[in-house]
C-alpha cells in the first residue's frame, strides 16, 4: 500500500441532505444518477462538469474489462484534498464494463464520495451516496464503500453489494458560479 497525505483521519459527511435518482425527473431516466450526484453538490453550493475531470480508468481495447490509469493516484489526492475541506466529491464508476460509452470513457453511473476511514492495520475506504435508489436509508447505507487498492483505484460495492463499482473519472468541485 502507499501512502496518502491525509490519512488517518477520518471525514464523514453523512448527516448531509441526499438526492436520490428517484427525486429527478427527467425524460432520459438513464442519466438520473448524474443529474442527483449533482444536485448534492449544489446542497454545498459546488457543481461538477465532464469537462472537469480526472480520468482514473477506461475500458481496455475489446471491453472485457478496465485499465486502471496513473492518475489513478492524483485521483485519490484530489478526493481526500475535497474532503479535508468538507466538500463531497461525484465520481463515475463502472460496474459494466462490456457496457462502453459513447465519449469513450467508462462511467456507467455516478455516485458522491462523503467520507474517509482508516482501519487499525492502515486500510482506506470511502464512504458513498448511492443515488440510485429511492431508499434514503440505502442510499446513505455504511455497506456503500469504495477501498483503496495499492493500485490506486478504488473499487467497491453498494449496499446490495449486487454490482463491483470501479471509480473510473473523478469530477473536480468549482463553487456555484464560477468558471
Amino acid at each position: 500500500m502507499f501512502f496518502y497525505k491525509g490519512y488517518g483521519e477520518h471525514r464523514d459527511l453523512h448527516s448531509v441532505p441526499t438526492r436520490r435518482s428517484s427525486d429527478i425527473r427527467l425524460a432520459r431516466t438513464n442519466v438520473a444518477c448524474c443529474r442527483a450526484s449533482q444536485k448534492i453538490l449544489s446542497d454545498f453550493g459546488l457543481n461538477a462538469t465532464k469537462s472537469d475531470r480526472i480520468i482514473t480508468a477506461k475500458n481496455n481495447a475489446d471491453n472485457s474489462g478496465l485499465d486502471i490509469l496513473s492518475t489513478a493516484k492524483s485521483g485519490v489526492n484530489y478526493i481526500d484534498a475535497q474532503l479535508d475541506k468538507g466538500n463531497p466529491v461525484m465520481v463515475g464508476v463502472d460496474y459494466d464494463p462490456s457496457k462502453g460509452q459513447s465519449d469513450g470513457e467508462a462511467a456507467d453511473h455516478f455516485v458522491v464520495i462523503t467520507g474517509r476511514n482508516t482501519d487499525d492495520d492502515g486500510n482506506v475506504t470511502y464512504n458513498f451516496y448511492e443515488v440510485g435508489t429511492k431508499y434514503e436509508t440505502k442510499g446513505k447505507s455504511d455497506k456503500n464503500t469504495l477501498k483503496l487498492n495499492s493500485n490506486g483505484s478504488l473499487t467497491g460495492t453498494n449496499y446490495a453489494g449486487k454490482k463491483k463499482f470501479t471509480v473510473t473519472d473523478v469530477r473536480k468541485n468549482k463553487a456555484k458560479g464560477k468558471t
